[in-house]
């Protein structure tokens, strides 16, 4: 059999293209493609978009390794920059969806999941950052009551022999 003498060249993935309002996020989107599409529904255009992905959030990986001192780094950095070097004014409310989006991504993680937007819309996924921001905020809580319950039961150094039998019954609680 003769060799094909025009093989057809690689198909290209095709470039994702952004859903707006209250258009659903269709099924198939592959990581770059939702995190393109979620960065656009908290509100950056293109060129943001590009520099974001580019800098910081460039895969999922990415994403879970950065915590909200990383973003509140990254926001000052963008922010200070010139206009030919890329500024850009993040401001308070994409800060803290930038924080809730770092969040929603290790929330499917803890379940043993694939960050996923299919069926959502900038409303509903917004939504889903304010839950993953709400969420943090318990895991906070709770970490600071268990360490404060931690330190109340500790019964402490023992300071004198007049005081054995208060730190004996701390001890033993």
């Amino acid at each position: 059999m003769a060799a094909n003498p025009h093989p057809q060249a690689p198909q290209q993935p095709q470039p994702y293209v952004i859903v707006a309002g209250n258009d659903l996020a269709i099924a198939d989107i592959a990581e770059g493609g939702i995190i393109v599409q979620s960065l656009a529904w908290i509100g950056f255009n293109d060129a943001q978009r590009q520099l974001i992905i580019t800098e910081a959030f460039g895969n999922f990986d990415d994403i879970r390794a950065t915590d909200e001192d990383d973003v509140d780094a990254m926001v000052k950095d963008l922010t200070s920059r010139t206009a030919a070097n890329g500024r850009i004014i993040v401001g308070i409310r994409r800060t803290k969806l930038l924080k809730g989006f770092t969040h929603w991504v290790e929330d499917f993680y803890r379940v043993s999941g694939t960050p996923d937007i299919v069926g959502l819309n900038t409303t509903t996924f917004r939504a889903a950052l304010n839950v993953a921001l709400k969420r943090e905020e318990v895991r906070v809580n709770l970490r600071k009551q268990l360490k404060t319950a931690a330190d109340a039961a500790s019964p402490g150094p023992l300071e004198s022999e007049r005081k054995w039998k208060t730190w004996e019954e701390k001890f033993e609680n």
